[in-house]
């Protein structure tokens, strides 16, 4: 026993305690460590099995008459936690085999129903509680009003543990209990384990009944977490599970659960850079709102608060624009712009999805946004942008002809200013999937020269969504322009320094398509309204092609958009010989490009011939 304080650093014993859940607020400490002036070992262990003893005889003492609600939830944290310690200590020492009978899992389920069941009777669970207050020397009131959100929460922490057993029968220790352990069971680097659903739709079917005990849910329910943080006197049994506090704190806390949770997502490559910054910054913000807290602590209230009072005075680019300001003397500024309901709910999702992954990893037992939702309106029409008029078209291809003879012409810059434009006039591409193509994503099916919009982590190219993956025809209008002629020179090249179609773009964080941020100032000296930019190439593509083509489907084919009803989800790929039909409808009324460029279209055979040299591929 006296073993079990002794600590070890290079030859100098210290005795070291725990000190009681119920008295860290108290004391400020966690521990009790003192040095032990000996250097036998045995001498040492009496030392601090005598010092274990009065100081446990102590705090069992104090304990006597010191119950109210602040204490009694460490009551219940500790008693679900040695539900699960002695359930551990009996699986080593018995070496519980991985993979248990049926009896077993048929035995926890039996287990589970039970537990459901007795919980329609409050007085069960409040015997036990009670019986446990008394092996603690505590008065516990029977009848008081705070035994019913105790009964509650001690529903839920044992519903838990009663899971967590189950699934280490199974083998399974990818849980938030045993998770920190260096033995094997760490699943920092694995997805975590899923509900058990059976056992799911059991508690889900319990909701309604919690309502019925007549109190208000706590602000901090039981979870495994917190329960890790319940031994009174460290014990053989208990020692070698329970973890310390820095290991604990790793999945309370909100900036180590935030960490957490970007990390596995990096991981799992489920975000880019742009995107990852975005997500920083609305993490980022809920903690400014709520503080470096305890993420058992927030509570739907708060977030009710944030939503009514937070968001809609947030101010837009507040960092670039309002750099030394707090929020709360930002959310004062009553002229500044705020951000619009499109980013409101952007917050929204990610503050709900950074949640959801907290109970999935058992960080807190449910999540306070759940059920709630918010819409994103549009903008306003008086908001939005316009499409490119055919006059605008003309001035800006003749504007981008005249570049050459301008005094500060950049040569090497004017290759992708020139075909950029055209591309996303003719293709309807969004401007990063243009400036992202490579040399391998210009290919011919079937005589038909084509272009792929893909996603390649190695080339770094993505798309905005799934459906923004596609293959699509070129229009004839690039072809009589020269571009496969450009291609071709650019294949040709012999020093090529990489396999990009545009060789001047480099990738940033937002992508291949920095360097073409010059054109919204371009067109801002001749094209004053903030309304039209290069998005608006898309909308001209968007509104002529709906003009002239009944068949939405193949729109939706040829500009990447989500396709539309049950076979437009499953079957979302368009022929290439009808999205060429459909595309080459794009006419522009009063417009005409070769006149604006001052340029002839190739004659047939010469495209023909530039075709035949293209790479081939399967439709």
């Amino acid at each position: 026993m006296g073993k079990d304080y002794l600590l070890d650093r290079n030859g100098t014993f210290y005795f070291r305690m725990r000190v009681p859940a119920l008295f860290r607020k108290q004391l400020g400490i966690s521990e009790i460590r003192h040095v032990l002036k000996d250097s036998n070992l045995n001498i040492a262990a009496q030392k601090s099995k005598l010092l274990g003893k009065e100081l446990s005889a102590l705090f069992k003492k104090a304990m006597i008459g010191m119950v109210n609600m602040e204490l009694l939830f460490p009551i219940i944290r500790q008693l679900c936690n040695n539900i699960l310690c002695k359930d551990e200590f009996g699986r080593k020492r018995m070496l519980f085999p991985l993979a248990p009978s049926a009896e077993y899992c048929e035995e926890h389920r039996a287990i589970m129903r039970g537990c459901y069941e007795k919980h329609n009777t409050s007085q069960y669970l409040a015997g036990e509680l009670v019986e446990y207050a008394k092996q603690l020397n505590l008065e516990v009131d029977w009848d008081s009003f705070e035994m019913y959100p105790l009964i509650h929460n001690f529903f839920l922490g044992r519903s838990e543990a009663y899971r967590i057993q189950r699934e280490r029968g199974k083998g399974n220790y990818r849980n938030g209990f045993d998770a920190p352990f260096p033995d094997g069971r760490v699943s920092e680097i694995l997805p975590p384990a899923p509900y058990d659903p059976e056992l799911v739709s059991m508690l889900e079917g319990q909701k309604s009944r919690f309502e019925t005990f007549g109190a208000k849910p706590q602000e901090e329910p039981v979870n495994i977490e917190a329960a890790q943080d319940a031994s009174v006197i460290p014990s053989p049994e208990t020692e070698s599970i329970i973890p310390d506090d820095s290991q604990r704190a790793e999945a309370t806390i909100f900036s180590d659960a935030m960490k957490s949770y970007l990390r596995e997502k990096k991981i799992f490559k489920k975000l880019d850079g742009k995107s990852e910054l975005v997500l920083k910054s609305h993490l980022h913000l809920f903690q400014e709102i709520m503080g470096d807290v305890a993420l058992s602590s927030i509570s739907r209230g708060d977030i009710l608060a944030i939503m009514e009072n937070i968001l809609p005075n947030y101010p837009k680019n507040r960092n670039k624009k309002y750099p030394g300001l707090t929020l709360a003397e930002a959310l004062d500024l009553t002229d500044a712009e705020k951000i619009s309901s499109k980013t409101q709910k952007s917050y929204f999702d990610d503050w709900k999805a950074f949640l959801n992954w907290c109970v999935t990893c058992r960080t807190i037992p449910f999540n306070p946004m759940e059920g709630l939702t918010m819409e994103g309106s549009e903008l306003p029409k008086d908001q939005q942008k316009k499409r490119f008029r055919s006059e605008d078209l003309t001035l800006i291809f003749q504007k981008i002809a005249e570049m050459p003879t301008q005094k500060r012409f950049y040569r090497h810059l004017y290759t992708f200013r020139y075909w950029i434009p055209i591309f996303a006039l003719y293709q309807g591409m969004r401007l990063n999937e243009i400036c992202q193509l490579h040399l391998e994503d210009v290919f011919a099916i079937d005589g038909i020269p084509c272009l792929c919009v893909t996603v390649d982590e190695e080339k770094k190219q993505k798309t905005k969504n799934r459906q923004s993956r596609r293959v699509v025809p070129i229009h004839s209008v690039l072809l009589k322009l020269g571009f496969l002629q450009f291609y071709l020179d650019v294949v040709a090249l012999p020093d090529r320094p990489n396999s990009q179609l545009f060789q001047k773009l480099t990738f940033t964080i937002s992508g291949y398509q920095r360097k073409m941020g010059w054109f919204n100032d371009f067109i801002n000296d001749f094209i004053p309204d903030d309304r039209k930019s290069f998005h608006s190439f898309r909308h001209s593509f968007d509104t002529c092609l709906m003009n002239r083509e009944q068949n939405t489907f193949l729109i939706q084919c040829l500009a990447g958009y989500k396709r539309n009803g049950e076979l437009g989800e499953r079957y979302s790929v368009g022929e290439i010989k009808s999205m060429k039909t459909t595309l080459e409808k794009l006419v522009y009324d009063n417009f005409n490009i070769f006149e604006a460029l001052g340029k002839a279209p190739l004659a047939d055979a010469a495209i023909a011939e530039q075709i035949a040299h293209l790479p081939v591929r399967q439709e």
